[in-house]
């Protein structure tokens, strides 16, 4: 790809930027962009991130607000999550492999399974780059990815375990990784009570959730309100909850 794309599309999400827009609508406006080009190119939408990103790190003119967008957008966008809901996902399978209810029931439950360890993967990395490029971080990174437990608090006073996917053990950073769109239900609102707890007690020092599709605006108010950090990486297929 010639240098001339890379500056291009480095000035085209500049642009995009400069404006009052929310990631969803840039990643939208972006998402067009990037069709048009790699098809003009003849260059698919992944070789022209990674070079744009090669070029941008290398450059006297570095733009960390471009590497950020384009790392989020990379991550969010590529590959794009299968649309259908469970049930819808379920039949289908039914009816070409004909499995028992129990057979199939246990295959989803490996798939979903085998997704989250996937996007706990992806959080690695994700962590590591908020550090480094938004944190300007340069020291060593320890990452316990080992589900460190805390004891803590559910939203009905109830002593529970805390769980958290990653855990910075130098900083005393929880992470936790949501691989699906999340509503404000039980299960969520007992890890938002904990974490809250977690945090007034100085037990952490922080908390992060990396929302990969998304949460619903309740959710969103419950972590502005008890201080839990989010970065909404703006994938979001399904309607508000």
């Amino acid at each position: 790809m010639k240098k001339e794309l890379e500056v291009i599309v480095s000035i085209e999400v500049e642009k995009l930027l400069s404006k009052d827009r929310s990631y969803n609508e840039a990643a939208d406006y972006f998402r067009g962009f990037l069709h048009k080009i790699s098809q003009k190119h003849n260059v698919s939408p992944v070789q022209i991130i990674d070079q744009v990103l090669q070029f941008q790190s290398q450059s006297v003119t570095r733009n960390n607000a471009v590497i950020e967008f384009l790392n989020a957008y990379r991550v969010s966008e590529i590959p794009r999550r299968r649309k259908g809901t469970s049930q819808q996902i379920k039949e289908a399978s039914l009816g070409k492999a004909r499995l028992d209810s129990s057979s199939l029931n246990e295959v989803v439950l490996t798939q979903n399974r085998a997704r989250g360890k996937t996007f706990e993967l992806m959080g690695l990395a994700l962590v590591e780059y908020y550090l480094r490029n938004i944190e300007n971080y340069s020291g060593p990174i320890n990452i316990s990815a080992d589900r460190t437990i805390f004891e803590s608090y559910d939203a009905e006073g109830r002593s529970a375990k805390r769980r958290y996917d990653l855990y910075l053990l130098d900083f005393k950073i929880g992470v936790e990784i949501k691989s699906g769109r999340i509503s404000y239900h039980g299960g969520i609102k007992d890890q938002i009570y904990k974490d809250h707890y977690l945090l007034k007690k100085k037990i952490v020092n922080d908390v992060w959730w990396f929302l990969y599709y998304g949460a619903s605006q309740r959710v969103i108010s419950e972590l502005l309100k008890r201080k839990i950090k989010f970065i909404d990486l703006g994938f979001n297929d399904f309607e508000e909850t």
